[in-house]
């Protein structure tokens, strides 16, 4: 697994939210696209106006999926009561809108050539439109594909799991979770962050009683903070006679109590 240098507990929070808002790149997306409608005039219409628009969309659709995430943030954490313990789900909503967004770039080809053939004057233009269309599409195409965040290529169970007996963390991509027993005493130590082509992955470091290197798992979908992790952690770490509740109904509340302290 691909390491980055390493973040502190507040700092891994602070790449965390620029993961799941984007409201930065919503900016940057709007301004490519303003800036694409000034090559209207030096570039064929089909590729400007593709441009343009595409990046304008995307700011948009950045800009909404930011605020609903949020939105969903605020209302609390959803605490899962199962037979093994307090679950915790994945927050898929952003991720698979960003891997739908990838559709638009797919089509590049057919409309920008739409595009130009209804404006353009140009053989030349056209013929550069369908050589970069084509391309912009493929290289979408392939990043679409090879997204390890497919839904058919992530499990459908909980990211996290406490239970009497121990703390599971289970990575979208990972085939199996991993089970750490409370008596290694798992802490919490920061995170790195990994920029792939599927865009920015933050990566919580683990570190366990006997072993010299941390366990790092993919943040990838996680409904819960670093710190509010840690926190989690830390609680039934220290106070093993609470460790109990997880496995009756009033854990899940503990388990809120604890997610949602200041």
């Amino acid at each position: 697994m691909a390491s980055g240098a390493p973040l502190s507990i507040p700092a891994a929070d602070r790449h965390l939210r620029k993961v799941i808002y984007g409201f930065w790149a919503a900016c940057c997306s709007i301004f490519l696209g303003a800036l694409a409608l000034v090559t209207v005039g030096r570039l064929p219409p089909g590729l400007a106006l593709f441009f343009a628009g595409f990046f304008i969309l995307l700011g948009i659709a950045f800009f909404l999926i930011g605020l609903v995430e949020l939105v969903r943030r605020s209302m609390g954490v959803n605490v899962h009561v199962e037979d093994q313990g307090m679950a915790l789900y994945p927050s898929l909503g952003a991720r698979r809108a960003r891997l739908a967004m990838a559709t638009p770039g797919i089509g590049c080809a057919p409309i920008a050539i739409f595009i130009e053939y209804a404006l353009g004057d140009s053989t030349v233009g056209f013929i550069m439109t369908a050589i970069v269309g084509c391309i912009i599409s493929g290289l979408f195409f392939l990043t679409f594909v090879g997204s390890p965040y497919r839904r058919d290529a992530i499990h459908q169970g909980p990211l996290m799991r406490v239970s009497p007996d121990y703390f599971e963390i289970h990575p979208l991509t990972d085939k199996e979770p991993t089970r750490i027993p409370w008596d290694l005493h798992p802490s919490i130590t920061g995170g790195h962050e990994d920029t792939t082509a599927n865009g920015a992955c933050l990566f919580v470091h683990v570190s366990l009683d006997g072993l010299e290197e941390d366990l790092v798992f993919d943040m990838t979908g996680t409904p819960i903070s670093f710190s509010q992790l840690e926190r989690l952690i830390d609680y039934f770490v220290d106070k093993p006679e609470e460790r109990a509740k997880l496995g009756q109904p009033e854990g899940a509340r503990l388990v809120r109590s604890l997610l949602t302290a200041p």
